[in-house]
């Protein structure tokens, strides 16, 4: 379990680093915000994310590919999954089936697609530290 909270705060640190990043390039006139300040934010929701909804969900990934033979191609692909499916419940909880046409399909696919690969992040992530953490009890 330690693995799985180290893993949260590993992405969620990476990929606010790299939303912060892009959008300070994108958007720097514009911008009325300081990068440590949109770093610390990003970082604190992502973790937030990571913490209440990526290890539980983490966890049900492990227990549905205990049994594959690549382990890791089916934990990685159960994370897209899964992350995808938050980011679609997330969506819908937050504006309804009304708020989806609102937003974009295109827009909203592009976000799932980043709820899957922020999952792949995190598998990643878990089984680097599973790894290190393996090797330093030898």
């Amino acid at each position: 379990m330690i693995a799985k909270t180290f893993s949260a705060i590993l992405s969620a640190i990476t990929l606010s680093a790299i939303f912060t990043i892009h959008e300070k390039n994108m958007f720097d006139n514009d911008s009325d915000y300081s990068f440590e300040f949109l770093f610390g934010m990003g970082s604190m929701v992502l973790a937030a994310f990571y913490l209440l909804a990526g290890i539980p969900l983490s966890v049900l990934a492990d227990r549905i590919a205990c049994r594959s033979r690549q382990r890791f191609a089916s934990r990685a692909g159960l994370h897209f999954i899964l992350g995808a499916g938050f980011g679609l419940l997330f969506f819908l909880v937050r504006d309804g089936f009304s708020g989806i046409g609102s937003f974009g399909i295109g827009n909203m696919i592009g976000a799932l697609l980043l709820f899957g690969i922020s999952g792949i992040v995190f598998a990643i992530y878990e089984y680097l530290t599973e790894r290190i953490f393996n090797l330093l009890k030898r």
